[in-house]
């Protein structure tokens, strides 16, 4: 009997997780603040690593190696093992990867010796060739930072790959997004929302962002003043840590002489706040277009894979084939630090076993609960509910009739969007659902948009771009004769992010929409993440009754039951 061959990945930093690969294919995949309900929680544990090995049902005795999404080396081993029995506060100025590792070592015990450190940019680089399915492709990383690299190029072919050129920490895109982010009031992984604010304002400010941040030669450099900014580190610790009030005025500040006073999160958005954001994200843009440019003269190859946090700017990403010369896109389902776990157990399972891991590659990794499990929660939280014969075509219908549905199916989705199991559904039809799901059921900014699932053959029916998105990962232009008939999900600026799906994907969610198409006349429903403001997507069926009471939800169907919001 042939012996499985399984590698465990574990991710650290901004997006803990863990991820198992069993004989080539990805079988279980978890954020940590899935588990823990502390979203963005930085802190690792070893709750993923316990779901991980307990949905294959094995030890950590079977697992034959353990990817670690940071590179170590001896010297870093031995340093941490003279720390190992001292208080925390005695290494407390350590960074926070390597008090990671010096837990998950203690937590593996015996098993720590199979611990092997990855190039944080490459773990992020071969987990999106790796899915791709791509025979050769050009790679792009762009983060705040890894080890020491803020961007990286890299080429794939077959089971070759090489990274051609890195531009290094501090000159870093992801951070300059991320410090106006801050300055802007919003906190980090906020990022999205300067995204979604932009489109409310004219890049009339670009020019300030020249100063900050310029291409020298064929790098991207940042002004050397940035560093020493008195500023700088008040709006990076209020960014990470706390949400503070930032005092008003600094003398010999790059930043407050560009841009003024930084906003507070309670503070009023005006005109200036959204042409900003405008303005930053067209330098983020020009930017990005240069390293993909860059990019594609090092390779001359036409298939692109990118990643990083910054691979989440789906307006960005839907406009790259239209700036560069690249003509397949792909982004991973977790492109942010998230996926590293993946990337890395991908590169020691091909290093290893000599043989790529597959790209035939199922999202939905999660936890998964029987309707007995479900029937038992819904009972001990005295939930009153009805058993349907047919969910998908009552949640047709009931979204249909205007009504807001909470959808939790199978297994939970990898990676920070809802791709149909963890979802929140509305009709796209109708002009103020987006302000009703903003108000009453995410508590949330007024100005964030959402995002259609649209079946994939009908994505030319209703958008410019006849593209793939399974994961949610790019934001393209609505034709102009549909825009009035899905205003819910059309941005100010006209563009949607589209998530496509087909009947192998997940087929009760293709069939939810289809019912829904049969009803309407529309192949496509508004989409968002089943959960509200500040809080993790939720993840068990006590999460989504939780998340249910919370909110104006007016219906929760958990596999065939149905909570109705009129029988709380």
């Amino acid at each position: 009997m042939r012996e499985d061959k399984y590698v465990l990945g574990i991710g650290v930093g901004h997006n803990p997780s863990a991820c198992l690969i069993k004989n080539g294919v990805v079988v279980s995949a978890i954020e940590q603040e899935r588990l823990n309900r502390n979203k963005r929680s930085v802190f690792f544990n070893k709750e993923a690593i316990d779901f991980c090995l307990k949905r294959e049902n094995i030890s950590m005795n079977e697992v034959k190696a353990v990817a670690f999404n940071y590179e170590f080396n001896e010297k870093i081993l031995s340093y941490l093992d003279l720390l190992k029995n001292y208080e925390t506060k005695k290494y407390d100025l350590l960074p926070q990867f390597h008090l990671d590792l010096l837990k998950i070592r203690k937590v593996l015990n015996k098993n720590s010796s199979k611990i092997i450190g990855v190039n944080h940019h490459e773990s992020h680089a071969f987990q999106s060739f790796c899915l791709s399915g791509f025979d050769e492709a050009a790679a792009l990383v762009i983060d705040g930072r890894g080890e020491m690299e803020s961007s990286s190029g890299w080429h794939f072919k077959g089971k070759e790959s090489k990274r051609l050129w890195f531009d290094s920490s501090p000159n870093s895109l992801g951070y300059l997004y991320l410090l106006i982010t801050s300055f802007l009031g919003f906190t980090y992984g906020d990022e999205y929302k300067v995204m979604g604010l932009s489109a409310y304002g004219k890049s009339i400010y670009k020019e300030k962002f020249d100063k900050l941040m310029f291409i020298e030669g064929n790098e991207i450099k940042i002004n050397e003043k940035v560093y020493s900014d008195p500023l700088l580190n008040q709006l990076l610790f209020r960014a990470f840590w706390v949400k503070k009030k930032i005092p008003k005025k600094y003398s010999g500040s790059i930043i407050f002489d560009t841009f003024g006073e930084p906003r507070n999160s309670n503070e009023k958005i005006t005109n200036y706040h959204k042409d900003l954001a405008a303005s930053l994200q067209a330098k983020f843009e020009e930017l990005a277009f240069f390293l993909l440019k860059k990019l594609f003269e090092s390779t001359k190859c036409k298939n692109l894979c990118i990643s990083g946090g910054a691979a989440l700017n789906c307006v960005m990403a839907g406009k790259i084939t239209e700036n560069t010369s690249f003509e397949n896109v792909f982004i991973p389902p977790a492109p942010n630090d998230s996926g590293t776990s993946m990337g890395a157990a991908m590169k020691i399972y091909a290093e290893k076993f000599n043989d790529l891991p597959s790209h035939d590659f199922s999202v939905y990794l999660g936890p998964k609960f029987s309707g007995n499990e479900i029937a038992c929660e819904l009972e001990e939280q005295g939930m009153s509910y009805e058993e349907i014969d047919s969910p998908e075509r009552t949640a047709a219908e009931l979204t249909a009739e205007g009504n807001i549905i909470g959808w939790f199916q199978g297994e939970m989705e990898f990676g920070p969007r809802a791709l149909g199991n963890r979802s929140i559904l509305a009709d796209p039809q109708r002009e103020k659902m987006k302000d009703v799901i903003n108000e009453k059921i995410k508590f949330r900014e007024s100005f964030r948009p959402f995002a259609p699932t649209v079946l994939e053959e009908k994505v030319a029916d209703y958008f410019e771009q006849d593209m793939l998105s399974p994961y949610m990962s790019f934001a393209v232009r609505v034709k102009e004769e549909k825009k009035d008939k899905i205003p819910a999900v059309v941005h100010i600026n006209n563009l949607a992010r589209i998530h496509t799906i087909n009947k192998k994907q997940n087929r009760k969610y293709y069939e939810l929409i289809s019912e829904f198409e049969k009803i309407t006349g529309v192949p496509l429903v508004l989409n968002t993440s089943l959960n509200v403001k500040g809080e993790p997507i939720v993840c068990t069926p006590k999460d989504a009754i939780n998340c249910f009471r919370k909110t104006e939800i007016d219906y929760l169907i958990m596999k065939n039951f149905m909570v109705s919001r009129g029988s709380l």
